[in-house]
């Protein structure tokens, strides 16, 4: 049969000929390359399950000795192509097909180093081309001459301890990363102020008793106002006593007459639009316009009825007694459309819109709701089981007291409470006890370690433990102290004279054109307050071509410009803040060279069954000839 080529290559021959060679052309190393490969592949899945992508990114796929597997498996299938030289015509499908394996082989290299692959935050009506990768990076920034040392950090798929990093400073000293976390989040944890004067009273106590236990930090924010959460059976408040006076208002409080009169105010609204939250207060606003801070929406109350009642197919007071609240409002936006609603502050479910304005019929797309001051006083008065525990830090600073009132405002217990003492509350034998005082604390964020994650690892951090050297005596001295820093987070250590500021994030990479975010939009589900679809008006900004029309990115359509494909990723909602939409950009110099491989390979397939008819006769009679 002819040859493809029968001209003499010598030196060719000599290679295929070469003990070496064939070790590497052999079938044998082919089957124990491709074993080995899928082992790894599925040790990979399990990890991955248990430790997230990222870290199974840092353990197996971006290491060098995964980089050699792959490199040794193309090193096979090109010897195995070249150990049939001189080919046969009937060889030319065998060839193709190893072609488009070693071509996709070489695709996925241009992705693994050339690729680019993260997210692109943008707020709502800025522009921004600040892409963050994947890699961590350790930042050094001396505070005084603004000199900054930027060095790779080590990632690893589980927690270390150790020698992890270690930079080095002028005059010997050190900055040494002894702990990292690629997994944790953050636990507030209060301890006793370093700086005298600086501070505010904490206390962490703890209500249980045989069936359930309670652990709460309680911690004073501002100075003339008590701290109050609650704990389920009880409210617990804690307060700071800064006279004598306050000492003896403090014990002749009575929850009895301060809870007989209903409040005076009536209340406020909530709005929701797209996705945020803004609140109008009721009070004194009664037919008068106001805007809702934040959106292009005004808002008129019409009427207040406190026992709202129909009457004449109208809304009435039939009291003023305040057992179903209710209002009618006016909306509008700026172009003059307008909404009617009644909104029911015992029955959000029945809040009715009356969509016939001036103009026809709109829909402004706000859902409002009413939070009634009365009924939120009527529903605490009756609510079973609640007491109310006061803990007060005496004038001094060096005492603690405790007043505890049942559910009918009965004084229970008063006087010193000591930390580490339990006295009985007195309903649903509940017990207090005071874990830890402190009079002038500050609060430690502290990162706990997570191994093993349960679904995503979004909102897990890196975190690592700074300590620095300044040359000690390892023998005598003991370790220094050092402190947390999180990812995205930063820290000012103190370094002989100078200020070092400690920052610790991933790699920025500045894309060679900015993207503007004119408008982001939720699609809310129906009848929930869950995102169903959120998508991006944008446009691109690009000095080499000026002219840009808006685009629009959604969770199904991405945007390709310059090489780089925009995904519609997520979504931060900060409050009264403009939306972010966050992109994930996507850059790979390799795709189109992985799809030729995947062509190559199935046409060298196809041809293989061309010039194999054997192949033909067992698909599709049964059975090869004779």
């Amino acid at each position: 049969m002819a040859q493809i080529n029968s001209g003499g290559n010598g030196w060719l021959r000599k290679l295929i000929r070469h003990p070496v060679f064939q070790f590497f052309a052999s079938l044998k190393l082919a089957v124990f390359t491709l074993l080995s490969l899928s082992a790894v592949l599925a040790v990979a899945t399990v990890l991955e399950s248990y430790y997230g992508t990222r870290a199974v990114y840092v353990m197996i796929y971006g290491t060098l000795w995964f980089y050699g597997l792959l490199g040794f498996l193309c090193v096979n299938v090109l010897c195995a192509a070249l150990s049939r030289y001189p080919w046969k015509r009937h060889q030319l499908g065998f060839l193709i097909t190893h072609f488009g394996i070693i071509t996709i082989l070489v695709g996925s290299w241009l992705t693994m180093q050339f690729g680019v692959d993260g997210n692109l935050p943008v707020i709502e009506g800025q522009r921004d081309n600040e892409v963050i990768l994947s890699d961590l990076k350790l930042s050094l920034t001396d505070e005084d001459t603004g000199r900054k040392v930027t060095v790779p950090f080590p990632e690893s798929g589980r927690s270390r301890e150790g020698n992890v990093l270690e930079v080095d400073l002028a005059g010997g000293k050190k900055i040494r990363v002894e702990k990292y976390f690629p997994r944790a989040f953050v636990r507030a944890d209060w301890v006793t102020s370093p700086i005298e004067g600086m501070g505010v009273p904490a206390v962490h106590v703890q209500l249980s008793n045989s069936r359930f236990q309670i652990d709460e930090w309680l911690s004073i924010s501002h100075p003339e106002k008590p701290s109050e959460i609650n704990l389920g059976p009880a409210v617990i408040s804690l307060r700071q006593l800064w006279s004598e006076a306050d000492k003896k208002e403090f014990f002749s409080f009575s929850p009895k007459k301060e809870d007989s009169e209903a409040p005076k105010q009536i209340g406020y609204l909530i709005v929701e639009i797209e996705g945020k939250t803004y609140r109008v207060e009721i009070d004194g606003q009664i037919n008068r316009w106001q805007e809702v801070a934040g959106t292009e929406l005004e808002l008129r109350i019409i009427n207040y009825y406190p026992f709202a009642v129909v009457q004449d197919n109208q809304l009435a007071s039939k009291s003023d007694e305040p057992k179903n609240p209710a209002v009618q409002l006016w909306l509008r936006d700026k172009k003059g459309n307008q909404e009617k609603h009644s909104i029911f502050a015992v029955f959000p479910e029945f809040n009715t819109l009356h969509r016939k304005d001036r103009k026809g019929e709109v829909a402004l797309g706000a859902k409002i709701r009413m939070v009634s001051a009365a009924v939120n006083w009527m529903k605490s008065q009756n609510e079973p089981g609640r007491g109310r525990l006061m803990l007060a830090q005496s004038p001094g600073n060096d005492k603690l007291f405790v007043r505890i009132f049942g559910r009918e405002g009965d004084l229970k217990h008063e006087g010193e409470l000591a930390s580490g003492e339990e006295i009985p509350t007195g309903w649903m034998d509940l017990k207090l006890r005071v874990l830890q005082w402190l009079p002038s604390g500050v609060q430690r964020n502290q990162p706990v370690y997570v191994d093993n994650i349960q679904g995503s690892t979004e909102n897990f951090l890196n975190s690592v433990y700074i300590v620095v050297d300044e040359g000690r005596d390892v023998a005598t001295d003991s370790s220094p102290q050092g402190t947390w820093v999180m990812e995205g987070g930063r820290r000012t250590i103190s370094v002989a004279d100078r200020k070092l500021l400690v920052e610790l994030n991933r790699e920025m990479l500045a894309l060679p054109f900015f993207l503007r975010l004119n408008k982001f939009h939720i699609g809310m589900n129906p009848g929930t307050q869950k995102a169903g679809s959120y998508e991006s008006t944008v446009i691109v900004e690009d000095a080499a071509a000026p002219r840009q029309d808006a685009a629009l990115i959604s969770m199904n359509e991405p945007l390709k410009y310059g090489g780089y494909t925009l995904y519609q990723a997520s979504y931060s909602l900060r409050g009264n803040q403009p939306p972010v939409s966050i992109f994930s950009v996507n850059y790979d110099p390799g795709r189109m060279v992985k799809y030729a491989g995947s062509l190559i390979m199935c046409l060298g397939i196809m041809v293989m069954f061309y010039f194999n008819p054997h192949y033909w006769d067992i698909l599709f009679k049964g059975k090869p000839k004779s």
